[in-house]
């Protein structure tokens, strides 16, 4: 799917070329984002085995006996495993949507810097804007350019 590409890009540079360097805001990310990925696929494994100590826990049916007395123990250590994998599932989509964030601009910039090239003025003109200002500022003088009359932002 055409979503997953810039994703797709990023793991085979991290593991066929290398990993970044460490002061790169990039690859603080992506050393983020490869963190909260192992906590969230290890927590569900602690969750699971904490559910299986609250279930016995709370029926009497351990086989430790002394597990049966610990069942507020149970459901703290249920809880603080919930709030690892949320936290850690939060900071993975994060990362994702800063990493999306900074492709998305880095794309519109260039391909706008391509499709403008040859139109030295124009550029020149617009140098401070953001990209989807420099588009909007295109619309603009294209629709001028049709009217016959100039359009002023």
């Amino acid at each position: 799917h055409q979503d997953n590409l810039p994703l797709l890009r990023t793991w085979w540079r991290l593991f066929a070329i290398g990993f970044p360097s460490p002061f790169h805001v990039n690859s603080w990310i992506l050393y983020f984002s490869f963190i909260c990925m192992l906590l969230a696929c290890s927590c569900p494994t602690l969750l699971g085995m904490a559910a299986s100590l609250l279930a016995c826990s709370a029926t009497g049916t351990c086989s430790d006996p002394e597990d049966n007395d610990k069942f507020q123990f149970y459901v703290i250590v249920t809880c603080v495993v919930c709030v690892i994998q949320s936290t850690a599932l939060a900071g993975a989509d994060w990362a994702g949507w800063e990493m999306g964030a900074r492709w998305r601009k880095e794309l519109t910039t260039a391909m706008h810097e391509k499709y403008f090239s040859r139109e030295h003025f124009y550029r020149l003109n617009l140098m401070g804007m953001q990209p989807d200002q420099r588009i909007a500022a295109d619309v603009e003088q294209r629709i001028a350019a049709d009217v016959g009359t100039l359009v002023t932002c």
